[in-house]
């Protein structure tokens, strides 16, 4: 079990309550899942694994392993042991095609670099491209560091939120 494993499994949970509770089904076929830095990570993920999302916008958090959170002293929270071993983030991003997936970065962010979180966008676009859903996919750039850049991201993820 890991820090961010427990984090997705929170996820899957509060939608299991939503869904029981709140939502309906047309309203399950809306969800939205976001989160900036460690909370990008876990988006990411849970995107990954969870079909009830449907559009995804993980910021600071897309990067090639080797060149982010492997490549300095960094907390836990954001490992799953040995992972690189078989997959690399732009790997499993095709997990998450054809959903909605907004990936935000910033060109001055030291921990996720603009080049390999580049880099590993182009890997996980191979995959939409591969399922003809290019238009469902799309790279905010920011113009500074690691943080959310509110404006860009949601003008990009409010196109994808009309479609829903």
């Amino acid at each position: 079990r890991t820090t961010i494993g427990e984090r997705i499994w929170d996820i899957m949970r509060a939608l299991d309550a939503a869904e029981q509770n709140f939502l309906n089904y047309a309203d399950m076929n809306k969800v939205i899942c976001m989160g900036n830095s460690g909370g990008g990570t876990v988006t990411f993920y849970a995107s990954c694994l969870e079909d009830r999302i449907k559009c995804a916008m993980p910021s600071c958090a897309v990067c090639s392993y080797d060149e982010s959170i492997a490549a300095m002293h960094h907390c836990t929270c954001n490992f799953i042991p040995n992972i690189r071993l078989f997959f690399d983030m732009g790997d499993l991003g095709g997990l998450i095609a054809p959903k909605y997936l907004v990936v935000v970065s910033g060109k001055d962010d030291e921990i996720f670099p603009i080049e390999p979180s580049c880099e590993t966008f182009e890997s996980i676009k191979h995959f939409y491209k591969l399922l003809k859903k290019e238009e469902n996919i799309c790279h905010i750039i920011g113009n500074g560091g690691h943080r959310f850049y509110a404006d860009e991201a949601w003008s990009a993820m409010n196109k994808y939120i009309e479609k829903l």
